[in-house]
């Protein structure tokens, strides 16, 4: 999943997606989005 929003993230911003800067907002990405998913599935 992660690998998918690098990638993403890579091709908004013109970026290698190996670069730490995708990397880093990649992670962030991830982990927002399983925050927002069980702040769902917990209701």
């Amino acid at each position: 999943m992660s690998f998918n929003i690098q990638a993403i993230l890579g091709q908004l911003y013109a970026q290698d997606f190996n670069s730490p800067w995708c990397l880093l907002m990649g992670y962030f990405a991830a982990i927002f989005l399983s925050m927002v998913y069980w702040s769902f599935a917990n209701q």
